[in-house]
Parts: C-alpha cells; sequence; structure tokens
C-alpha cells in the first residue's frame, strides 16, 4: 500500500512539473486567424521555443502498458471537441522503441536493393515510400550540401537515400538510442536536443519525417498521454529549422480521425494545426479529405513545407 501511494505521488509531482512549462498556443485550437492555401487552411500561432523543450526535459511519466482509450478527462482534447471522429485499433508496443544499432555498411542494402528499385515488400506502405523518394529527388536542390535532420527513423532508409542526393550532414533524432556506425549520419536523442538548446542549438536548413508524427502522445510506444503531442513535435521542428527552412513531411491523410491507439488521420480540422507557421510550397495529393476505409493510413503523400516567421504572442497559458 505505501507503494502504491508513494508511486502515486512521484507520478503527480511529475505531471505537476510538466504542467507548469506553459505549452501556448501549440496547445490550442481556436481564436487564431486563418489564410487561405492550396488544401489546407495556414495558421500563424506564437511558439515560445524555450518553452516548447523545456517541456520535453520534465514529461510525465508514460503509461506502464498502452491504454486501451483515452482517459475520459482528455477524451474532447483528443477529438478536438467531437472534430475529429474517435475509432479504435489497440496496439500495445510499450518499449519497442527503444535501442537500434545501424551498421557502417547499413547503407549498401538500402542503395543497391530499396533506393533504385523501390521493392514493394521492403517498403512498408510502397506507393508513398517510393513517392517519398521522388519527393527527395524532386527537392535536392534544397538538401544538396546542407544539414538535414531526420525525424523518427527506426531503420535509415530515408537517411540512406539523403546521402546518394548530396546531403553533407545528416541528424537523426529519436526518442530512443539510435547508434549509427554509418559516415554521415549522426544520432540524436530528443532530450540531448532539449538539454543544449538554449546554449548550441541545432540549426537545420531542412527537416525530413514520415509515418512519425502521427504516433505521438498516444501511449502506443509507452510515451506519456498528450493529446498535444503531434502539435509539440511540429513546433520542435519548427524551432530547429534555421529562417524559411524546409519540411518534408508524410503523415496519414483523409477525413479527420483518431484511431486510438495506433495514430491519427489528418483532415481539414487537425492539418492545419499540424502545419501551423509553415506555408505549403509542394503537396504530392490533390485532395485531404478522400476516404480509403480501412486502408487510409496507408494514404501518406509527402508535402514540402517552408518554415514561417513566429506568430505574435497571446499571453496563451496553457
Amino acid at each position: 500500500m505505501v507503494m502504491w501511494w508513494l508511486e502515486l505521488l512521484v507520478l503527480c509531482t511529475c505531471i505537476h512539473s510538466y504542467l507548469a512549462v506553459p505549452c501556448g498556443d501549440v496547445c490550442r485550437y481556436d481564436r487564431f486567424e486563418e489564410h487561405e492555401q492550396q488544401l489546407v487552411k495556414r495558421l500563424q500561432k506564437h511558439f515560445s521555443c524555450p518553452n516548447i523543450f523545456a517541456r520535453i526535459l520534465e514529461p510525465p511519466t508514460g503509461p506502464m502498458n498502452a491504454p486501451r482509450k483515452p482517459p475520459g478527462h482528455m477524451s474532447g482534447l483528443y477529438t478536438m471537441n467531437g472534430k475529429v471522429r474517435l475509432t479504435r485499433w489497440y496496439k500495445n508496443e510499450v518499449g519497442q522503441s527503444g535501442n537500434h544499432t545501424w551498421a557502417a555498411h547499413g547503407c549498401a542494402f538500402y542503395n543497391n536493393t530499396i533506393i533504385p528499385k523501390c521493392v514493394p515488400r521492403l517498403i512498408s506502405y510502397r506507393e508513398w515510400g517510393c513517392l517519398l523518394y521522388k519527393a527527395l529527388e524532386d527537392q535536392q536542390h534544397l538538401l544538396a550540401g546542407k544539414t538535414v535532420g531526420v525525424i523518427g527513423s527506426i531503420l535509415p532508409w530515408i537517411e540512406c537515400k539523403l546521402l546518394t542526393l548530396g546531403v553533407k550532414n545528416i541528424v537523426t533524432i529519436d526518442y530512443g538510442t539510435i547508434h549509427c556506425h554509418i559516415p554521415g549520419i549522426k544520432s540524436n536523442s530528443w532530450r540531448h536536443v532539449a538539454e543544449t538548446f538554449e546554449s548550441s542549438p541545432l540549426q537545420l536548413d531542412a527537416v525530413v519525417t514520415y509515418s512519425s508524427l502521427e504516433h505521438s502522445g498516444l501511449g502506443r510506444y509507452g510515451d506519456p498521454l498528450n493529446p498535444y503531442g503531434d502539435l509539440e513535435a511540429m513546433a520542435q521542428i519548427w524551432c530547429l529549422l534555421k529562417p524559411k527552412g524546409y519540411v518534408i513531411i508524410g503523415v496519414p491523410i483523409g477525413p479527420d480521425e483518431l484511431v486510438w491507439n495506433a495514430h491519427r488521420i489528418y483532415g481539414p480540422a487537425r492539418l492545419k494545426h499540424l502545419f501551423a507557421n509553415f506555408r505549403l510550397v509542394r503537396s504530392y495529393c490533390d485532395s485531404i479529405s478522400k476516404s480509403l476505409g480501412k486502408e487510409q493510413f496507408k494514404n501518406q503523400p509527402p508535402f514540402i513545407l517552408q518554415k514561417e516567421p513566429n506568430g505574435p504572442e497571446t499571453g496563451s497559458t496553457t
């Protein structure tokens, strides 16, 4: 009984510390001016980068087991007060995003097999994975000779492609630990990025992230429950980019849906918040509302975004 109360005290203390660092506009859905652009409205928010990274250093404790449904007091936040449909596809992969090792010769497999042939059985969601490669090739002029971050990698299939395009420095950032021995690729943890943000922040020319952000904050991998986890992750990327830097991103697109706890699907209601403070430069789809039923999560066309200036302070203490 004593241990139960001790664990509860530690959890409550940790959550209070986390909430003491305000999230601000990142964690708000309303009262933002919308601007017209292709496919999705453009929003301008105020991002407090010191606060955004302070929240990484003091997160609440993640669940021991992936929760089967959103906690009642968070349900409205997860669904944007009913704007996002809630369905179920339960996944419990706690502890599976831990340590990974990339051998020095790791890119030989991708360069000789996947990159030139785009073999269906070797790339998940083959059509969209191959389309991401095409997007990277199309944007080579933005990437060659630059410092590029990659967010959410388990295998270096994106990193190896970037090396073939002449990227000068590649920085892979993940919540787990990646032991990378591939020349030209450096691995980093989000905690280290946050700890050094004030003294020596990363300055990235571009960021590539694919099939990653839609999982943030759902507890599937043991991560802390956070209705705004994906929006905070995108704000973190914004903070690491140089002015007018670029993001090449793929997330599931379709009618707004939270498929608990597997992933999110982004439509008109949530995608504009994910892309806040970015301008849409190019998209590899013609609609963000096309319904594909059970195959919706595979619909991850790339988007090319450019960093826009920060919005004015709103005084929000969310």
